[in-house]
Formats: C-alpha cells, structure tokens, sequence
C-alpha cells in the first residue's frame, strides 16, 4: 500500500512540475532575463576575445539573480492560492516540490549557455585561459552557468517559504550579489590570504581568474582553489537550498528524513568546501605572452 502511495505521490508531483514549469517559462522576469542574457552571450561570443572567463557571468546573472525573483513570485503566488482554498486536494510539500523541479528549466538553460560558452568562444592565444586544463575550464564555466542557473531560483524558493515579510524577494538577491562582489573583489588584492581564499570559495559564484590590463599588458592571473571541488560545493548548496524549501511545514516522518538529509548534506558541503579550499594550485600564477610567472 506505501508503495502505490508512494507511486501516485510521484506521479502527482510529475504532474504539477509540468504546470510549474509552464508557469515559471511565462513569468516576464524570467522573459526579460532570457531576451537579455541571449542578446548578451551573442555579443560576448561574437568576436575573439582575451577575457574567455567573462561571458559565464552572463547566464549567472540572467538565469541565476533573475531566477531567485522568478521563483520567490511564483512561491509566494503558491502559497496564496494553497491558503485560498480550505482544504486543498494536493499537499503543500508536494507542490513545493513540483516548483522545485520546475528550476530545472533555467538549470537547462544554464548548460545550453555553458556549452555554447565552451564550444564557440575564442581566444586570442592560449595564455588567456591561464593555467586551468581544458576539464578544469569545463568546471569553472559550468559553475557559473548551469549551476547558477539552478541554485539561484531554487534559493529563491526556500528564501519565500521562510522570509514572511514585505519586500523579502530583494533580501537573497542583495545578499548574494552584496556578497559575491566583495569577497571576489577583496580576493583580488589579498591572494596570499588563507581567509579569503576560504571566504571566495564559501560563496555561491566564485571566479577562478581574472584579466589585468595595468601598464596596457594583458595577462591573466589564475587564483588559488579546486575548480571540481568548488562545482561539488555549489552542486550541494542547492540540495541544501530544496531540503530547506521543503522543511517548511513538514511534519513527522517526512520532517524527520529531510532534517536527516540535511545534516547529511551540510557535512557533505563543508567537506567538498575543504577539498576545494586545500586542493589545486597552492599559490596565484600570472600567464601573459611573456610565458608563466608566479605570485
């Protein structure tokens, strides 16, 4: 008997994710995001270029900050027409959980610009890819696409299940990118430092190098961490993100399997997080025409 339930639980949820997705494609944020992130990727890749770590910020913010609006809106138009009704036919957890999957549309969307990113952009020489490897290039840009472009709506889910008061949506939008600036930016003038490198890499969009023109010579200088480590790290932050949206309003055993999960998960992030932070180049290192040198 739990597993027909258990069967026409699932089938239900498949059911309402449909909705869900149709929903969060008609959303005019998400519309406005989508027309501008394809206007800017085309551009970003229409021409060769020296800064080929660039253009991954583009799906990052049009898929993954526009996202967390999207599905905050959308959550919170949930929740309203949930409560309009005295006793609902579908239980809240399992239309939390149809909206969850509903993220997967810009997650796939994410990987499109990933791929396009990492099959069609040019560079003027190799030294403008610094000394990542060509499989750690692919985890750097698939960070800050695909996974951005899950992590943020789905963060933008948990942020309306738990944040109960007005003007809520702009709290995670500021946080994340108040936060993604300074440490990024802080990291640039510190790179000796142990504590922010640590402080890079805890967040949710870190980038591996940058592009400095001083003197009018170009060079890319590739900062400390593990590209492959910091992906697992991101990919748990979203597990933990949907285990949180769902720990709202459970009871009983599903909410005492889904604290599980998430004791599970947290030790799980905190380890890729140690992996990402102590694995990899243990020092930064500047590639330009001249050759390699090191910081």
């Amino acid at each position: 008997m739990t597993a027909v339930q258990n069967t026409m639980d699932a089938a239900r949820v498949s059911e309402l994710a449909k909705v869900e997705t149709r929903r969060y494609a008609r959303h005019p944020v998400f519309l406005l995001g989508l027309v501008l992130g394809i206007v800017s990727l085309y551009a970003a890749l229409n021409h060769v270029t020296d800064d080929y770590y660039g253009p991954p910020v583009i799906p990052a913010f049009f898929l993954g900050v526009f996202g967390m609006v999207v599905a905050f809106r959308l959550t919170r138009t949930m929740e309203r027409s949930a409560e309009a009704v005295e006793s609902s036919p579908t239980p809240v957890h399992q239309r939390v959980g149809a909206l969850l999957l509903a993220c997967l549309l810009p997650a796939a969307l994410g990987l499109l610009a990933g791929l396009a990113i990492l099959g069609l952009g040019e560079v003027k020489a190799d030294w403008a890819y610094g000394t990542w490897s060509t499989d750690e290039r692919v985890a750097i840009i698939l960070g800050q696409s695909l996974v951005a472009g899950l992590g943020g709506p789905l963060l933008g889910v948990a942020a309306a299940r738990w944040l109960r008061f007005p003007g809520a949506v702009v709290v995670p939008v500021i946080a994340v990118s108040t936060w993604v600036i300074m440490v990024n930016g802080w990291s640039a003038t510190n790179q000796d430092s142990t504590g922010w490198l640590v402080a890079r890499l805890f967040s949710p969009l870190a980038f591996f190098t940058t592009l400095d023109t001083d003197g009018g010579t170009h060079r890319v200088e590739s900062w400390r961490g593990d590209p492959w480590f910091y992906l697992l790290w991101l990919v748990l932050l979203c597990a933990l993100a949907a285990i949180v949206a769902l720990l709202k309003g459970a009871e009983g055993e599903t909410r005492a399997r889904l604290r599980s999960s998430l004791v599970v998960a947290v030790v799980l992030a905190l380890a890729a997080l140690t992996l990402a932070v102590t694995s990899g180049p243990d020092h930064t290192t500047v590639r330009s025409p001249a050759g390699v040198t090191g910081i």
